[in-house]
């Protein structure tokens, strides 16, 4: 276990919901130098960030990223890298680790119930290359992100413009969580030491159904917001009709059951534990967005 201090960090995912937050709080500390990695090297700076070009299908990338780099913070490579051509996310994690020596931490981004998946599941290998990799590693596995509600690439033209969200939940309650609470917990993991071995499960301080949510951003928005909780099969079966990828679809199945499950109820203490308070509360998240659920909202 390493005792020196962390000096640098790289961020992969920089762009994304948890990586822009883990920079935000790496910045915190003026004596950190923050490099964020990116796909795109023509992309708006990020203050007090150093930017390098890195991509997942471009294993050239991944020595000149990582070079003098202390931690790292790493989101796996996306299931557009599973295909035909023989390309998996462990295997990709495995070749970036490959031309990584100096690296004395590791921070991982996985699922929440993550670790009752298959063996053979991504999640649980990309997981398991990280524990077995020699470094101090950590792993959070954070449960759906309030912000998934507010992201355009998710629920936010549904709730704003169509008035219908369709999840097949089951009914079951979820116990969502702030992208900003996994943020600060990366941070710590990747600067402090004691997180070394750890898996943390990143949750809100409540769990609340699908209709309780949508209930509650729709009482915000000022307009009617309706819920859907198709089957699961019936839900997939309309995904493989958009030529979705079999692959795709059967990482879909594993974290719709989890959500389905217990696991996704599951409320813990851990971010309270890390940060010393308690997790961003939906109702307060709801609160900062009304305005952005509005239609016509900026």
């Amino acid at each position: 276990m390493s005792a020196d201090p962390i000096r640098s960090v790289l961020v992969l995912g920089a762009r994304g919901q948890t990586g822009r937050q883990v920079i935000a709080s790496l910045r915190q500390r003026p004596d950190v130098r923050v490099r964020a990695a990116v796909r795109n090297m023509s992309t708006p700076a990020m203050p007090d960030t150093v930017l390098a070009r890195f991509d997942w299908n471009d294993h050239a990338t991944f020595a000149s990223a990582v070079e003098d780099v202390d931690a790292v913070y790493v989101v796996k490579p996306t299931d557009t890298l599973t295909n035909a051509d023989g390309v998996d996310p462990a295997r990709t994690v495995a070749t970036f680790l490959s031309v990584s020596p100096r690296l004395k931490r590791i921070v991982l981004l996985s699922e929440i119930g993550a670790g009752s998946r298959p063996e053979t599941s991504d999640e649980r290998q990309v997981e398991r290359l990280i524990e077995t990799s020699g470094v101090d590693w950590t792993i959070l596995r954070p449960n759906w992100f309030l912000q998934n509600f507010t992201d355009p690439a998710y629920y936010l033209g549904d709730l704003r413009e169509i008035g219908e969200v369709a999840v097949p939940t089951g009914g079951q309650a979820t116990s969502f969580v702030d992208t900003r609470d996994i943020g600060e917990v990366a941070a710590a993991a990747l600067l402090n030491a004691g997180h070394a071995g750890r898996h943390y499960t990143l949750t809100g301080d409540k769990a609340l159904t699908w209709h309780e949510a949508i209930s509650r951003i729709a009482d915000a928005a000022r307009h009617d917001i309706k819920y859907i909780d198709p089957p699961l099969e019936k839900y997939l079966r309309l995904h493989a009709e958009h030529n979705v990828a079999p692959h795709v679809l059967e990482h879909h199945r594993d974290v719709y059951e989890t959500l389905r499950g217990e696991d996704g109820a599951n409320v813990t203490s851990d971010i309270r534990q890390i940060t010393g308070r308690a997790p961003r509360s939906f109702e307060a998240f709801v609160t900062e967005n009304a305005d952005l659920w509005r239609r016509g909202g900026a």
